[in-house]
C-alpha cells in the first residue's frame, strides 16, 4: 500500500500437489486484469511443457522469476522443502533466456522490474539518456549502464543547441546532461522535455540529489508531469533518504516508482530493454536433421547389451551417421597393429589411450602428436602404456586410437548433460585442454535452431578467436552451428544418452569445414 503497488492475483502453490506454475501462466496470459507475471520458483515440474507456456505468455506479457536454489546448499534445501529435483542453475538461466522470462536476482529486484513494466511504455532500443543535478551521481549511473549492456547515447546538435539556450554555462550539455546543483523545477522540466524529443535517446534515468537549493517536492511534480505523457520511459532516483521523502511519495500518489539508487533504476531500464527486444523475437521450430537414425540406434543398442556405459572415440560412428565430419581414425588392439595402421593413414598421426576409465587423456599421458616415422609410433606407445598404468593403475585399456594429425584449426568443445527439469543441455565453448581452465562456456536447452545456436558461439567471451582477430581468418562458424544442430538432433532422438561430448572438435578456416576429434559419451539402461 505505501508504495501502491497492486495485485490482480496472489497465488502460492504450496508442494503443487495438483496445480502447478504452467496451470497458472495460461490462466494469466489470457487474463485481461493483469499486466505483468511476477514469480518466485523453487523448481518446476515439467522443464519442457515451462518453456513452450512461457514462450507464449512473453509474446504479450513480461514475465519476471526469482528463481531460488541456484548454489549446491540452495538446491539441497529446495529438494528438502518441496521435493522438487532443482535442476542445474545453467539449465535454468538457459531456459529461461530462451522462453523470454527475465530473471531477476532478488525479491527486490523482482518487484522494482514490475513497476517498471506496468508504470512505462517499452523504449525502442537501448540508448539511455542520463540527466542529473549532481556530476558524480551521473558518471557512476554511466558507469552501471556499461557495464550492464545500455549505450549511453550521443545527442543530436538541435538537442544540445537548445540545452545550450537555457542551461548554465558550466552545466553539462552532453550525456550526461548535468543542470546543476541550483537546479530548478523548470529547468528540470526544460531539460527534460528537450531530451525526450531526440530521435537519439530510447530511454531516461533521472537523478536528484537534494543539495542547498534543491526543491525535491516541486521537482517531482513536473517529473511526473513529463513522465505521464512521455512515450519513452523515464526512471528516477531521488536519492537522499528523510530528505526525499516528500518527493517520493508524490511520484508514489501517482503510481510512479522512485528507486532507491541509480543502479536499481539502471537494472530497471535493463531489464524493459531485455522485454521490448524478446516481445519482438520470432521463434522458430528446429528443423529435422537428416540422419541415419538406425545406425545410432545400433551402436547405441549394442553398447548397452554389451554392459557399456561410457564410449570414447570408438564411437565416432555415431556422429558420422549424423552427418557430422570426423577425423580419419583407426583403432589398434597392440603396437604392430599401431604401426600398420599408422602406415596405413600416413604420416604424421596422433595417438591416443582408449579406455573407458581415462575423461582426461592428456592429465595422464594418454595422447601422443606429431608422430612422424614407425620408430616414433613405438617410442610413443610404450611411453603412454607405461605413464597410463603409473597414472591409473586399474584402468581398462582396450588399445589404441590412431588419427590423422590435423592443424591450422582451433579446438572447440560441444557438450551435453542432461538435466533433470529440462532434459538434454548443450554447452559449448573454447576446447582443448582449455576448457577445464577457463570455463568460458554457454549453454542452451536443446532442441536449437541457428539462431540460437549461433548466439551459443557468439556469447563465449573468447568468441573474437574464433571470429578472427587482428587479421587472422575467421573460423568456419557455419560448421559448427551445424554440428551444434545435428548434435541438438542426436540428443533429442536418444533420451538414454545422459553426457556427451566433442572434445575437441578441430574448427578450419571459414568456409573449410570442422572434424570431429575426440568424442566421449555415457548411457544410461532403457
Amino acid at each position: 500500500d505505501r508504495i501502491g503497488v497492486g495485485f490482480s492475483k496472489f497465488i502460492s502453490l504450496g508442494n503443487k500437489a495438483d496445480l502447478a506454475e504452467n496451470d497458472f501462466l495460461e490462466l494469466f496470459r489470457t487474463d485481461d486484469t493483469t499486466a505483468v507475471i511476477a514469480a518466485y520458483l523453487e523448481g518446476v515440474k515439467d522443464g519442457p511443457r515451462f518453456m513452450d507456456v512461457a514462450r507464449r505468455v512473453t509474446r504479450e506479457k513480461p514475465m519476471i522469476v526469482v528463481k531460488s536454489g541456484r548454489t549446491a546448499v540452495g538446491s539441497r534445501a529446495v529438494s528438502s522443502h518441496t521435493g522438487t529435483l532443482a535442476g542445474s542453475d545453467a539449465a535454468y538461466n538457459a531456459a529461461f533466456r530462451q522462453s523470454g522470462v527475465i530473471r531477476a536476482d532478488s525479491l527486490e529486484e523482482m518487484l522494482d522490474y514490475s513497476r517498471a513494466f506496468s508504470t512505462y511504455p517499452l523504449p525502442q532500443g537501448r540508448k539511455v539518456a542520463i540527466l542529473t543535478n549532481a556530476g558524480g551521481l551521473g558518471i557512476l549511473t554511466a558507469d552501471a549502464c556499461h557495464s550492464i549492456g545500455l549505450s549511453i547515447t550521443s545527442f543530436e546538435e538541435e538537442t544540445i543547441t537548445k540545452l545550450r539556450q537555457r542551461l548554465p554555462e558550466a552545466a553539462g550539455f552532453y550525456n550526461p546532461v548535468d543542470v546543476l546543483g541550483d537546479a530548478s523545477p523548470q529547468l528540470y522540466e526544460y531539460a527534460l522535455e528537450v531530451l525526450v524529443d531526440d530521435p537519439n535517446v530510447d530511454g531516461i534515468i533521472v537523478l536528484v540529489s537534494p543539495q542547498a537549493m534543491t526543491d525535491v517536492p516541486a521537482i517531482a511534480q513536473v517529473l511526473t508531469k513529463v513522465i505521464k505523457t512521455s512515450n519513452k520511459p523515464i526512471l528516477c532516483n531521488l536519492a537522499g533518504g528523510t530528505r526525499i521523502a516528500a518527493g517520493e511519495e508524490l511520484l508514489n500518489k501517482h503510481g510512479i516508482p522512485n528507486y532507491s539508487s541509480s543502479e536499481r533504476a539502471v537494472a530497471s531500464m535493463k531489464a524493459l530493454c531485455d522485454y521490448s527486444s524478446i516481445k519482438v523475437k520470432e521463434h522458430t521450430a528446429p528443423v529435422l536433421m537428416a540422419a541415419d537414425r538406425e545406425v545410432a540406434r545400433k551402436i547405441i543398442d549394442d553398447a548397452i547389451r554389451n554392459e557399456r556405459r561410457t564410449l570414447g572415440l570408438e564411437s565416432l560412428d555415431l556422429l558420422e551417421a549424423y552427418g557430422i565430419p570426423v577425423v580419419q581414425s583407426r583403432m589398434a588392439g597392440n603396437l604392430s597393429e599401431a604401426i600398420q595402421v599408422c602406415e596405413e593413414i600416413g604420416y604424421p598421426v596422433v595417438m591416443k589411450i582408449i579406455s573407458p576409465d581415462i575423461s582426461h587423456k592428456t592429465d595422464v599421458g594418454g595422447i601422443k602428436l606429431n608422430l612422424m616415422n614407425a620408430e616414433d609410433v613405438e617410442r610413443a606407445y610404450l611411453t603412454m602404456m607405461s605413464d597410463v598404468k603409473h597414472y591409473m593403475p586399474n584402468a581398462q585399456i582396450t588399445g589404441v586410437q590412431v588419427q590423422q594429425m590435423v592443424t591450422g584449426g582451433k579446438e572447440v568443445i560441444i557438450g551435453m548433460d542432461r538435466d533433470p527439469q529440462f532434459g538434454p543441455l548443450l554447452m559449448f565453448g573454447l576446447g582443448g585442454v582449455y576448457v577445464e581452465f577457463l570455463k568460458d562456456v554457454s549453454f542452451a536447452v536443446a532442441p536449437i535452431n541457428d539462431k540460437e545456436a549461433q548466439h551459443m558461439i557468439s556469447s563465449i567471451k573468447t568468441y573474437p578467436l574464433i571470429a578472427g582477430v587482428r587479421g587472422e581468418t575467421p573460423s568456419d562458424i557455419k560448421a559448427i552451428i551445424d554440428t551444434l544442430l545435428k548434435v541438438s538432433q542426436l540428443v533429442m532422438d536418444f533420451p538414454n544418452l545422459m553426457e556427451f561430448e566433442i572434445n575437441p572438435l578441430m574448427v578450419m578456416p571459414e568456409g573449410k569445414g570442422c572434424l570431429a576429434m575426440d568424442i566421449r559419451l555415457t548411457l544410461r539402461k532403457e
